[in-house]
């Protein structure tokens, strides 16, 4: 491999790993935050549904690029989207902790509105960044996709280094002016502080720009183009765009370099496998309901039930397991992903007991968090390696529901897609809607002061 082509594939991966890594990372340090900001066990749900509104992002995009494309280029887009996302990193590492009254609650405005928009740049990221990487050969899209399922190992490597600090103690304060003992959790201080790990994720950021940068120099990327008859053309669904690759004529290519970019779309930020033997195969359309249902349902546990929970399901046990629970459970979702790179195609039997087998390993999480604080084995280890298990269990399976879904109905074509990406992200918005409403404003679940 010659020195031009490695750095052409060491950049792709950075762009990619640009893509998701923001709200992966504000993710995995939920651990922490939920412990110092005053929403407290319930800022979980908070996330989800902040995510889910800022799909307002690609959409502006969208509208933007089409009413005025001569501006609103896709270089330039792409340039604005990185250099916001580090100033808003940059903010979020000065303000995140600034709150306000509303109606008479404390709430993270700066935190929430910070978010807000680092969502979006990433909701938008994904219109943006898969056209531009049309016009590398298809080797270089992989290593794109690569760098994506990165965007969720990188900083869950760096909340594993970082660490809690441990699960919180109980002290005695002495209050000299009142001449009374109260009863206080001590907050240990992990590795390093909350504001270093926004700093390296801006680093990372910053990195993935300069990476954006030298795919735009001729010199580096001219024996790296692919066909100029070869355009990508992305369709939005769900927080992301899925992608189809087309020949000039319109036609879906099916030869050549063509046939080994049109086996590979994207569903939940990561590549799946298509076989293109299927295009002319239709899925019956009773079956594409019941598919369309399953998804739904799965959506709404996956992407708004669950992650609203996880804080009442997880601490009980304690901080440290509820950080293993987080990162490990991060890691889940691109391994499994990167695994089904390897399989031809959905097996339907499995899918069906994969279906099954999260809504059991979901039960049992579920009732983990009802019954909080006083779950199961709670004070046992045993306990604690049983319920990471189960959320990195969940995960996977979820995601391989997820993956072998879209994969399936990949078959009837952009119809298809397009179908599965609203079912995603109709089943997103109610799962977060639902949850937040129950987490806040039910008595459902319970927080606890282990020192009151």
């Amino acid at each position: 491999m010659k020195k031009g082509q490695i750095i052409v594939n060491l950049a792709c991966i950075l762009f990619g790993v640009g893509t998701w890594l923001c709200v992966n990372g504000l993710w995995v340090e939920l651990p922490l935050l939920v412990d110092r900001l005053p929403e407290g066990w319930k800022l979980p749900s908070y996330m989800a549904v902040i995510i889910q509104l800022a799909n307002v992002g690609p959409i502006a995009y969208t509208i933007l690029h089409s009413l005025f494309p001569a501006v609103v280029t896709e270089k330039r887009s792409i340039y604005a989207v990185m250099g916001l996302a580090v100033i808003t990193l940059l903010l979020l590492v000065q303000f995140w902790m600034k709150t306000a009254i509303i109606g008479g609650v404390e709430h993270s405005v700066a935190f929430f509105g910070l978010v807000l928009i680092l969502a979006a740049v990433d909701c938008s990221s994904r219109v943006m960044y898969l056209p531009f990487m049309a016009k590398f050969k298809p080797q270089y899209l992989t290593c794109f996709f690569i760098g994506e399922g990165l965007s969720g190992f990188v900083p869950s490597i760096f909340a594993v280094i970082q660490g809690t600090g441990g699960n919180r103690n109980c002290m005695v304060i002495t209050n000299s002016t009142e001449m009374e003992n109260k009863t206080a959790a001590a907050v240990h201080q992990p590795l390093f502080s909350i504001e270093v790990f926004m700093y390296l994720m801006t680093f990372v950021t910053v990195l993935s720009g300069i990476a954006f940068y030298l795919l735009n120099i001729d010199s580096i990327i001219s024996k790296c183009l692919a066909h100029p008859t070869t355009e990508v053309k992305p369709i939005l669904l769900n927080n992301h765009p899925r992608t189809q690759f087309y020949n000039s004529t319109g036609g879906e290519e099916t030869t050549g370099e063509g046939a080994l970019m049109s086996n590979v779309v994207n569903t939940d930020s990561y590549p799946v496998l298509v076989d293109p033997t299927t295009e002319n195969l239709q899925i019956p359309k009773s079956e594409s309901v019941s598919l369309m249902i399953l998804l739904t349902m799965i959506c709404i546990l996956a992407n708004g039930v669950f992650p609203s929970i996880q804080s009442y399901s997880c601490l009980p046990y304690g901080y440290v397991t509820y950080h293993w629970a987080v990162t490990l459970s991060a890691m889940a979702n691109p391994s499994v992903c990167f695994l089904m790179l390897f399989l031809k195609k959905p097996i339907k039997a499995i899918l069906i007991f994969a279906s099954i087998g999260s809504f059991a390993v979901g039960s049992y999480i579920l009732s983990t968090a009802i019954v909080s604080p006083l779950p199961s084995f709670v004070e046992s280890i045993g306990g604690q390696v049983l319920l990471v298990t189960s959320w990195i269990l969940l995960v996977g399976l979820f995601t391989y529901v997820k993956v072998s879904i879209a994969t399936i109905m990949r078959i009837n074509g952009k119809r298809g897609l397009f179908w599965t990406g609203v079912f995603t992200q109709v089943g997103s918005i109610i799962g977060a809607l639902i949850s937040f409403s129950v987490v806040n404003f039910t008595q459902i679940f319970q927080t606890y002061d282990p020192c009151a």
